[in-house]
């Protein structure tokens, strides 16, 4: 019988250890729960920064885009505005020549002519 009480002994000892018993049952879902707990927040830590440096890589890469934008964008407006200008001129002349050609009078032409009725009206007056 001492063989017999020796184990029961040993096997509180291990009950204990393992968490069987009144206090075992409630222990180990407690260790379990603190122990998902703990991964849990270092998976989050881990996510949270690895979003961040994406995010500063995002950041980097989209102000690089922004600046190659908004230098291109200043080029070709300068391009355009520069034929705008070589175009400007050739248009007038050309519109001008139509005008004469086809004589219609001009701006100048009509303020000529109506000083002329102006002094024709002041001799007749």
């Amino acid at each position: 019988m001492a063989a017999k009480k020796k184990a029961p002994a040993a096997g509180r000892a291990n009950a204990k250890k393992n968490g069987s018993g009144a206090a075992g049952v409630l222990r180990r879902p407690f260790l379990i729960s603190v122990g998902a707990l703990a991964l849990a927040e270092e998976q989050v830590s881990s996510l949270v920064d690895s979003l961040t440096k994406r995010g500063e890589k995002a950041q980097k890469l989209g102000e690089k885009y922004f600046k190659k934008l908004r230098k291109n964008s200043s080029d070709i407006l300068k391009r355009v505005q520069k034929k705008e200008e070589n175009k400007a001129e050739p248009k007038d002349d050309l519109i001008l020549r139509a005008l004469h050609w086809l004589n219609v009078p001009t701006h100048d032409d009509i303020v000529a002519l109506d000083k002329k009725v102006d002094a024709l009206l002041r001799k007749v007056a």
